[in-house]
Parts: structure tokens; sequence; C-alpha cells
């Protein structure tokens, strides 16, 4: 499944791997519907070429957790739910928007503002740094430990420098 707009493709493990190497035009990538160029390799780590393996997460299809923060502050806690298909990017989602100290999410809310940025800006060595003056963190939810509890992973940070 494209994440982009959740359309399905079929390919060799030599295609994809053609297609992020080469593009979708390459002699060997197969046939692509996506509209992304593929090359994500392209200039190499010096240009920013890289992939990301990250796991499939199932409940994605529950939606993403966005927190959209100000700089230190949380601004607004955005649930982001897709509309046919697995994937709340481009436009094809339901918004629903919670205020800080929303008892929905208040376990996600005390660990991400009370302890992770801690700890990220320690792992990036910006501890004494001041965060962004706009960014977010996106969370996915997987199953807790528990039998009907919910944690959450970070899926991605967005940042406007």
């Amino acid at each position: 499944m494209e994440m982009n707009d959740n359309h399905v493709e079929y390919h060799t493990v030599k295609e994809f791997i053609t297609f992020c190497v080469d593009g979708p035009d390459a002699e060997g990538a197969g046939k692509w519907e996506s509209t992304f160029p593929g090359k994500y390799l392209e200039g190499g780590k010096e240009a920013g070429g890289q992939l990301v393996d990250q796991r499939l997460l199932p409940r994605i299809s529950e939606g993403e957790v966005r927190m959209l923060m100000v700089k230190d502050k949380l601004h607004v806690i955005i649930h982001k739910k897709p509309e046919g298909g697995l994937s709340a990017v481009g436009g094809n989602s339901a918004y629903t928007y919670y205020q800080p100290g929303s008892k929905k999410y208040a376990d996600l809310e005390r660990k991400f503002i009370g302890e992770d940025i801690k700890q990220l800006q320690q792992a990036l060595g910006i501890e004494n740094e001041p965060l962004p003056l706009l960014w977010t963190g996106d969370f996915i939810p997987v199953d807790g430990e528990q039998p009907g509890t919910t944690n959450y992973v970070v899926g991605e940070f967005n940042c406007s420098c």
C-alpha cells in the first residue's frame, strides 16, 4: 500500500530496490503507479539520500495523534483518522481537535511533554538550544502490555524553523 494516497502496488524486492536507487523508469524497476520519483539514495548520504526502515503498525488505520507544539508548549492535539485507507496524509483524513489536558490523550501528553522532549534534546545534543517555533510529534497507536491498553510510537516529527 502506498501510504501517500493508499493505492496498492505489487513489486519484487529487486524492483523496489531499483526504484529506490534509480527511479521508476529504470531498467528492472517494473511498472510503477506511484507519483514519487524514487531515487531515494541519489547523491548518497552527503545529498540527504536515505531510506528509513519502519515497521508497519497495523493500528495506523485508527489514525495518528499529532501534538502541535509552539516551542515547548502544547498548542493543540489533533487526531487524524484516515478515510478509505491506512494513511492520514494528503488530505484524505478526518480531523478531530482536542485541547491540551484532554483526558483522552492525558498519558501521551504527560509522557511527551514531561519526559520524551528532554530525552530527545539530550540524544540530539541540543539540550541547551531553544525548541523550534512550530513543530509536531505524530504518534501511532500500538497495543499496550496490558490487554485493552494503548501505547503510542512516534511516527515522525515535523518542524518549521
